[in-house]
C-alpha cells in the first residue's frame, strides 16, 4: 500500500484504534473508512462523522436506489431484509449492492443471512 497512492480500505467495526494503529502509521498515501461503534477516541487520527440508523423508509429507499436501476421491481423482501440488518446505512447499502450484482434477490439474501452464523450486527440488535 505503501507504493501506491488513491487507494481506499474499509475497516468494519473496529473495537480499538490502538488494534489498526500500525497499519495506519504504515499505510501511505491512501484512504481508511473505519465504521466504529466508538464514538471517541478518535479525534486526533481521523475526521468523524456520526451516522445514525436510517429509518425504516430511507432504508428501503437506499436499496431501492441502488437495486432498482439494474433490477426493475426486484426488490420483493427488501423491506424485511432492511429490517434484519437495522437499518444500518453500510449494512443497507452493501446488502443491495450484493443483490445488484449477484442477480440474488433481498427475499434469497434475507434467508441466506437467517441460515449463516448470526453475526455483530444481529447479536448487538437482540441486546436492545
Amino acid at each position: 500500500m505503501a507504493a501506491h497512492e488513491g487507494w481506499l480500505i474499509v475497516l468494519d467495526n473496529v473495537g480499538h484504534l490502538d488494534r489498526i494503529r500500525p497499519l495506519l502509521d504504515r499505510a501511505g498515501r491512501g484512504r481508511f473508512l473505519i465504521t466504529t461503534h466508538r464514538a471517541t477516541g478518535w479525534h486526533a487520527t481521523a475526521t468523524t462523522l456520526r451516522l445514525e440508523v436510517l429509518a425504516e423508509g430511507e432504508a428501503l429507499d437506499l436499496f431501492t436506489r441502488i437495486l432498482n436501476p439494474i433490477r426493475p421491481g426486484a426488490i420483493d423482501g427488501a423491506t424485511e431484509l432492511c429490517a434484519e440488518l437495522g437499518h444500518l446505512p453500510l449494512a443497507v447499502e452493501q446488502a443491495a449492492s450484493y443483490c445488484a450484482e449477484t442477480a440474488t434477490s433481498p427475499r434469497t439474501c434475507l434467508r441466506m443471512l437467517a441460515e449463516s452464523p448470526a453475526g455483530p450486527v444481529r447479536r448487538r440488535r437482540r441486546r436492545k
